[in-house]
């Protein structure tokens, strides 16, 4: 759980992350104590992103596109953090380095995938007290009580 933290005042802002990583493999977790998850926006200006969850945005890390967005970008300095956040969005949106329409279908079908299979084993839960009721039920009456709630 990575642990991130915000202060403003008048006068400045603080901010900090925990450096957790956790990798999961074949069931199990490893946590590495080396992930950075601050990185600068601008090398102008004391701005930066803070990053958790997933470290990556469509099989990119987060690090690479903040950098390439930071070189990218120069000198440049915007009045307010909302114009930093629009430039940086508009950046990731105008990008092909990483959100190709290729690489954009592939995402969007995995995404697609997983809301499928949740869908799908919530029904099949659901579905089980139908099931109990059967006397001796066919695989076609358990699908069929699978569909129904689906």
């Amino acid at each position: 759980m990575t642990a991130i933290v915000g202060i403003l005042n008048k006068h400045a802002a603080a901010i900090a992350a925990d450096s957790a990583l956790t990798v999961t493999s074949n069931g199990s977790n490893r946590i590495y104590n080396t992930s950075q998850k601050i990185f600068p926006l601008s090398d102008s200006n004391p701005v930066a992103i803070m990053t958790y969850g997933s470290a990556m945005f469509m099989g990119v890390p987060w690090e690479v596109i903040i950098n390439l967005y930071r070189k990218e970008r120069g000198d440049r300095t915007f009045k307010t953090m909302g114009e930093y956040c629009e430039d940086f969005l508009d950046f990731i949106r105008k990008s092909d380095y990483f959100s190709g329409d290729e690489n954009q279908k592939w995402y969007f079908l995995r995404e697609l995938r997983h809301v499928y299979d949740k869908l799908t084993a919530a029904a099949q839960a659901r579905a089980e007290d139908d099931i109990a009721q059967l006397e001796d039920p066919s695989a076609e009456q358990k699908n069929a009580a699978v569909r129904k709630r689906l």
